[in-house]
């Protein structure tokens, strides 16, 4: 029997037999994707923290730094470093109070080396922008031809509308348009294209069976997930998203008249997060997820159902993490119905 003829795969470098060519050669250019869009979001986070100083600066209140509070290293060091000692003031005739009722204290991590500021409490504002929204692409429906494309591709997706009913959907959209927009759909074959377009430039989906011994029996599930460092690269590559993400660590604390106390609005400004960022090696910036099953929308595809598992970056600033669109939840598995 003559050998089997063998295909060179330049990729990975590897003789690959014809049958398995196809998948092989969708494989190596999904993981070649991968590291490319990798070693970008590591050069971009690079370049955010030789910034980082740069963009403190763009903040709504002016911050005073800690360091400038004082006319002395002295006093610096009796009143702000240790705010909850006894304070002589006959040693420091002349010294002012230097925080104001409800000042706000933010403090980053060492390793960020970003110097602590306190801010007056009326001109404290948790962005570092004038605006967190985070931008929107002009034509966000790409690859579709436009937008009345997308949203009719949607609905045939989300009304689980077969090929036939697809056609005529497709063919009454052609009727009430007449040239308001662009429209290049001829059949359902069209809209299969261009989701399949659509689908590289966003983490898919995976299944795993999964199998559980119960009564004697052995039952098989099937899960779907979507990889998380998948997702976390599609984010984190996202040019209007990336400028609002935070990676250092940060202690927040207002003045009360005596001390300061913290508090904590952000996932970055839990103490968590501090400890985690303590154990990373220098340079290191801690990526946070937060994941929950949503158990009150129960979803149907195909046959089965499941409870979706939606997942939310804790880097991204709360008015985008819990809005709608870019940066918000994100489903990455279903819970089956057991």
């Amino acid at each position: 029997m003559a050998p089997d003829r063998t295909k060179f795969c330049d990729l990975c470098s590897t003789d690959v037999k014809p049958r398995g060519w196809t998948t092989h050669r969708k494989a190596c250019e999904t993981n070649t994707e991968k590291r490319r869009r990798d070693q970008l979001i590591v050069d971009a986070i690079r370049r955010q923290e030789s910034e980082s100083d740069r963009q403190h600066l763009n903040q709504p209140a002016l911050p005073i730094p800690i360091s400038a509070r004082t006319n002395t290293i002295e006093a610096r060091h009796d009143f702000v470093y240790d705010v909850g000692a006894e304070f002589n003031h006959d040693d420091h005739p002349l010294l002012e109070p230097e925080h104001a009722l409800d000042d706000i204290k933010v403090e980053y991590h060492p390793s960020s080396g970003i110097e602590a500021k306190v801010y007056p409490f009326h001109g404290f504002q948790r962005r570092p922008m004038a605006s967190s929204e985070a931008s929107h692409s002009a034509e966000p429906w790409r690859p579709f031809q436009s937008c009345l494309e997308f949203e009719v591709a949607e609905v045939a997706l989300e009304a689980g509308l077969n090929n036939h009913k697809t056609d005529q959907l497709i063919k009454l959209c052609h009727r009430c348009i007449v040239g308001k927009e662009k429209f290049s759909f001829k059949t359902h074959k069209d809209i299969h294209v261009k989701w399949e377009a659509a689908s590289v430039r966003v983490t898919k989906f995976m299944k795993e069976v999964i199998s559980v011994p119960y009564d004697g029996k052995t039952w098989d599930f099937d899960l779907h997930y979507r990889d998380l460092w998948g997702l976390a690269t599609d984010l984190l590559g996202d040019p209007h998203l990336f400028p609002h993400l935070t990676f250092d660590a940060q202690r927040l604390s207002k003045f009360d008249g005596d001390t300061f106390i913290r508090f904590v609005d952000e996932p970055f400004t839990a103490q968590d997060f501090w400890n985690v960022q303590s154990q990373l090696p220098p340079g290191g910036k801690p990526l946070a997820f937060i994941l929950y099953a949503d158990k009150t929308r129960l979803s149907s595809f195909s046959t089965a159902k499941g409870y979706p598992v939606v997942a939310r970056l804790a880097n991204i600033p709360t008015d985008i993490r819990n809005g709608r669109g870019i940066g918000s939840g994100y489903v990455v598995g279903w819970l089956p119905i057991v």
